[in-house]
Parts: structure tokens; sequence; C-alpha cells
């Protein structure tokens, strides 16, 4: 895990198994502005990082002056780099009235084979089947399997969807 320590101080950014997470420093007092923009500045950061191949925006709350024009130009300069850089972005909103759990406990419609916790936690990393296979030394098309039979497992449907999920499956 790479932390980006004393890059940003309104939020916090790190590198954890081919994600780059973005959540606001809750250790910090620093306006909506400052939030939003050290976040998009860090999105960019992680666009150009070859070892991440998913972002993820975690926690943060909706701003008052979304027509700020000083963000609106970071926004799109920060999504342009997404872009260009073929990385899936994950924007996890913070709700209100979300309850973090006391011990965070994987929920699985059925428990996961260890081949199939290798494969999702590499298939959530953004990597191919193909790119998959070749770490593990398997074919695309088991990988192809393992990734079906651990959405059916999970009772999900989507990369994106185990990417969100991730904590809550124990990923």
């Amino acid at each position: 895990m790479t932390t980006e320590a004393g890059r940003w101080t309104a939020i916090t950014s790190h590198v954890e198994g081919g994600i780059g997470w973005i959540t606001p420093n809750p250790h910090v007092d620093a306006d909506a502005r400052a939030v939003i923009r050290q976040a998009l500045e860090a999105a960019a950061h992680h666009a150009g990082n070859p070892e991440v191949k998913t972002i993820v925006l975690s926690d943060f709350r909706p701003t008052s002056r979304p027509d700020d024009p000083l963000l609106a130009t970071l926004y799109q300069k920060a999504t342009a780099l997404i872009t260009r850089s073929a990385k899936t972005l994950v924007i996890r909103p913070t709700s209100a009235n979300q309850v973090a759990p006391k011990q965070p406990r994987p929920c699985y419609v059925q428990p996961l084979t260890l081949r199939e916790r290798q494969v999702m936690t590499l298939w959530m990393g953004g990597l191919s089947a193909r790119e998959v296979g070749d770490r593990l030394f398997i074919s695309e098309r088991t990988v192809e399997s393992h990734v079906s039979n651990g959405y059916r497992k999970l009772g999900i449907n989507s990369r994106i969807e185990l990417v969100k999920r991730a904590a809550e499956f124990g990923l």
C-alpha cells in the first residue's frame, strides 16, 4: 500500500491492489471547495499511475456549490485524464443514514474458494481476463469461469458492484 501522505491535507489517498482510493480526511476541518479540489487532483494523479486500474472516490458529501467555475474546470480536467487513461472510476457517496458495522464481515450468498478469491481480487483491480490468467498461470476461460462463479456466489452482476462492495466481501 502506498500512501500519499503530506501531498494533500483535506483528503487521504492511497493505492492498494491496483485501486487508487480517495477519501476526505476526517481529521482536517477543510471547506468543501478544498476537499473537492484536492480529490480531483488526486484522481488526476491516479489516472497517470500505471499501477492503478480503478479509482474509487469514497465518502464524499455533496457540495453546496456545484456551479463553482474552478471546480467545474478541475472536474473536466480530471474526467478527461481518467477517460484517456481507460481506468474505471467508482464513486461511493456517503449517506447520513449509513452506519458502519462494528466488525466488518464478508457477506456471501456462498463462500468463495481460495482460487475464486485470488481471481476476484485481481479482477477487482481492473485486470483483464488474460492479465489475471497470466498472473495465476491459468487460461482466460478459467478466469472467466471463476469470475462468473464469484459473481453468482456473491450475489452481484458487475465489476463495479464488486469494487463498491469489496470491503463487505472481505476482498
